[in-house]
């Protein structure tokens, strides 16, 4: 009977996030190889366009919004009347514990869609909305929030680029007897394939052979799996039904649970 134990999980968070997820999915028994699609690399010289105590609200999209808020010493003097909001929890419990007065809105799926379907983020006229952000990235949050009103001023505090060939780790998952790729963005499956590029000097696409070899794909949203479809990944996905570290050891053991009922 298949266990957590008899799992390579092939952890594909950028270095500097990895580690919690590598340790409790190690706690529960589950071979893990590091291998990060992307490295974050945070930007200097970020400056506001206006003093933060301008905006009412505050808006991180990840952990790294915050790193990259941090690395430039922003101003961290909020006003009584500003909101500031993480989309996900990891992001909320990262400004905890600097002592903000940060907020996560949604319970349980934490991206975009989950945060504008809030009834807080419905009717936003007037209000005059920092998003703080990586480079690139989908439009849909900053579109959505100025067609409810909102005045929105994005600022870039962080680019992903693609990291470095795992020459270790990848050769390893490749001939492990139960191989489990996490794909946390569309950005880590492309990088991945950036990476693989290179290393194996050849173009890849997500319909190619190249990835039969693996079990299943543990993905953090319905948008990211319908992506890979589209672009024609063939293998098992299993969308993650809380995007966090427990949510990822639920789907391996939600897994388990399926291939033991067949």
């Amino acid at each position: 009977m298949l266990q957590l134990a008899d799992l390579t999980f092939l952890n594909t968070r950028p270095a500097q996030q990895a580690q919690p997820l590598t340790q409790l999915l190690q706690q529960n028994t589950v071979q893990v190889l590091e291998c990060p699609t992307l490295r974050i690399a945070l930007l200097d010289e970020v400056a506001l366009a206006s003093p933060v105590q301008t905006y009412d609200m505050l808006l991180f999209t990840s952990v790294n919004a915050l790193r990259g808020w941090q690395q430039n010493h922003l101003d961290v003097q909020f006003a009584h009347h500003q909101t500031l909001i993480a989309i996900g929890k990891a992001t909320a419990d990262y400004g905890l514990q600097l002592g903000w007065p940060i907020a996560v809105l949604a319970q349980q799926h934490f991206d975009s869609e989950s945060l504008l379907a809030h009834p807080q983020m419905q009717d936003l006229s007037g209000q005059k909305i920092l998003l703080v952000k990586g480079q690139g990235g989908r439009d849909k949050l900053p579109t959505t929030l100025r067609a409810r009103g909102a005045v929105v001023t994005a600022l870039d505090v962080y680019k992903r680029q693609p990291a470095s060939y795992c020459a270790s780790s990848w050769p390893a998952f490749r001939v492990s007897q139960h191989p489990v790729l996490l794909i946390s963005s569309y950005d880590s499956f492309c990088g991945l394939n950036a990476i693989l590029d290179v290393a194996e000097k050849q173009v890849l696409s997500a319909s190619c052979a190249h990835w039969d070899f693996i079990e299943l794909a543990i993905v953090f949203s319905q948008r990211i799996a319908d992506k890979m479809r589209a672009a024609g990944w063939q293998r098992p996905i299993s969308v993650i039904p809380t995007q966090s570290n427990q949510g990822v050891l639920d789907a391996l053991r939600a897994y388990l649970a399926q291939r033991h009922a067949e």
